[in-house]
């Protein structure tokens, strides 16, 4: 599971420790990630 991580100004993304094979679930859930990053605060 990917999650995004927030160290002040820079977001980070932690793809995890599972296998990160294009899937179309995975690739989902990442662009989701980054929505959220793009709606975020800052530069």
């Amino acid at each position: 599971m990917s999650t995004p991580d927030r160290d002040a100004e820079v977001f980070v993304l932690n793809l995890g420790d599972t296998e990160n094979r294009f899937h179309p679930d995975w690739l989902s859930e990442v662009q989701a990630h980054l929505d959220t990053v793009a709606a975020g605060d800052g530069a």
